[in-house]
């Protein structure tokens, strides 16, 4: 799908607009945002939630707790489990969001292999995601630290489909050694990704995680450096973004499931983006339009 005309319309009028940072801005045609020696990118909407503000109201206005399940396979060796996501998995502390994969408790198939087991036990996990889903192209940034517990898969990622999906997923499980390479995985769904070396414990502190996803390319970035370009795959369709934290005992990935609580800890996000709504589009464009200071567009 071709980038928005409204999009289109924004860019070219860049050249009759200053710019400001986003602090103390209005920034009423959009953020442009910074690619280090690539062309700047301009997107009309943001959300912007600091999990640590004591004053947000539980997570926000602009975030939901997915409630789904999905089913295990009991015909695999060893057998992976159903899965259920539960609201009561995500809540705030005093280091901001936590999205938290319990520890297992239930008796079932896990390492050792019952291939003949019909019934698997469900093993709780929490997905947060935006309420927005018609989200086209966009820059989405959080500060996380990931856990230390082996045997989960903890992510950021756009999704529409199992084919039009981008993801950073960092895995805890050994033989994922923490900061090594079966650790981080940069990809754009259905592909499988090569793992790239981390060269750094996701979760001794926390790092800033960004997608970059323009039409024919999403790139990942971690803590300001482009770590993968890819143009294969890359969606093209409008969708949600989200945080999840998940395992099923596949030991050809998340493995597990945790012994322990396995807590994503979220500071905070950052999201630019474009969005198909005609109506909001429209309410852009006169906003825009109207605008008069010296902060219409906001650098970022």
């Amino acid at each position: 799908m071709p980038i928005p005309k409204l999009t289109i319309m924004a860019a070219i009028l860049l050249a009759g607009l200053s710019w400001t940072q986003l602090a103390a801005a209005s920034c009423e045609c959009g953020y442009l945002v910074f690619r280090g020696s690539q062309a700047s990118v301009l997107f009309t909407n943001s959300i912007v939630t600091d999990f640590t503000d004591p004053n947000i109201n539980d997570i926000g206005s602009d975030w939901w707790r997915t409630s789904n399940s999905i089913s295990g396979d009991p015909g695999n060796v060893p057998p992976l489990l159903d899965l259920q996501y539960s609201v009561d998995n995500i809540y705030r502390d005093g280091e901001g969001l936590v999205v938290m994969t319990p520890a297992y408790s239930g008796k079932g198939p896990v390492g050792g292999g019952h291939p003949d087991l019909i019934d698997l036990p469900i093993h709780l996990l929490s997905e947060l995601r935006t309420v927005l889903e018609d989200i086209l192209y966009g820059s989405f940034r959080a500060t996380m630290k990931t856990s230390s517990v082996q045997g989960v898969c903890q992510s950021l990622f756009f999704f529409e489909s199992d084919s039009q999906e981008i993801d950073i997923e960092l895995l805890t499980g050994a033989p994922n050694e923490t900061g090594g390479t079966g650790s981080l995985h940069f990809t754009n769904q259905p592909d499988i990704t090569p793992a790239p070396e981390a060269g750094f414990d996701p979760t001794a502190d926390y790092h800033d995680y960004r997608i970059d996803w323009i039409p024919g390319k999403s790139q990942m970035w971690v803590d300001g450096v482009l770590r993968a370009t890819l143009t294969q795959e890359v969606p093209n369709i409008p969708g949600k973004i989200l945080f999840n934290s998940w395992s099923n005992g596949n030991p050809t990935w998340s493995q597990g499931p945790p012994k322990e609580n396995a807590l994503l800890r979220i500071s905070s996000t950052t999201l630019y983006f474009n969005r198909t709504n005609a109506a909001e589009n429209t309410a852009f464009s006169a906003r825009c339009a109207k605008a008069t200071g010296a902060n219409k567009v906001c650098m970022v």
